[in-house]
């Protein structure tokens, strides 16, 4: 599933990348994908912790997810913040101090998945 949405968002990225307004203005310059924010990429690198790896109802915390949709209020909600911080200001997570109520090692996890993932996609941060 995450592979075949990965693929149709990098293909509505390039298709919307190529359209121009009636005023002739171009969405994407040079007609260029559009950026994406890579939130399923943070969430998939979350996973691939033994911190955060789990599945919906299998018992274990702390957990991604509340339900099989939709972000946690601590730790998936932090992450997908965390994810449009970095891809809208440019600036590296790690330093930021909010806390939603996760441990110190969650946090640093979750800060650590959320920054790779806009690495991954490409996304310029700074220190």
């Amino acid at each position: 599933m995450f592979n075949a949405l990965t693929n149709a968002y990098n293909n509505a990225a390039t298709n919307v990348g190529l359209l121009t307004l009636e005023d002739g203005t171009e969405i994407s310059k040079n007609k260029q994908p559009l950026r994406i924010i890579p939130c399923g990429q943070a969430f998939q690198n979350a996973r691939a912790t033994t911190m955060f790896y789990s599945t919906f109802n299998d018992g274990k915390t702390p957990k991604l997810n509340r339900d099989g949709y939709h972000a946690s209020f601590i730790h998936g909600r932090y992450l997908l913040g965390a994810v449009w911080y970095e891809a809208i200001t440019g600036r590296n997570i790690s330093a930021n101090t909010y806390n939603p109520g996760a441990t110190t090692d969650e946090l640093n996890v979750l800060k650590q998945a959320a920054h790779d993932a806009v690495i991954q996609f490409g996304w310029q941060v700074t220190q």
